[in-house]
């Protein structure tokens, strides 16, 4: 055996290896993030429906106790509705800018198109 061969042994990644890490963790991180904001979109959408049948239940809620008092209508604006939420505080959309409506009939959507139920 030859003693001058040197055996150079390498510890450790070399720079394509830790490029390629984290070309992969981006890539996930990139993916996940997208999730995120899908989920985040929906749960909006989920708690703004749920705000419209708050504001229907309040509606109801009013008209009984009218009609038991022999004026039997819907509240015409948020004001007469508040009384009947919790707190006192009603409700608001999640996204900036949405605002609910009441229309006849008892009936309460948003101004958001894509919060808007059947």
């Amino acid at each position: 055996m030859d003693k001058n061969v040197i055996i150079k042994k390498e510890d450790g990644f070399s720079l394509v290896e830790i490029v390629i890490i984290l070309i992969i963790v981006g890539i996930l991180a990139s993916v996940a993030f997208a999730q995120f904001i899908s989920f985040s979109e929906a749960s909006k959408t989920a708690t703004c429906r749920a705000n419209q049948i708050s504001i229907e239940t309040a509606q109801t809620l009013f008209y009984t106790e009218h009609y038991i008092a022999g004026d039997g209508r819907y509240a015409s604006d948020m004001d007469e509705l508040e009384p009947y939420f919790r707190g006192s505080r009603r409700p608001v959309c999640p996204i900036v800018g949405g605002e609910y409506q009441i229309l006849n009939a008892g009936r309460a959507t948003c101004s958001i198109a894509e919060h808007q139920r059947n």
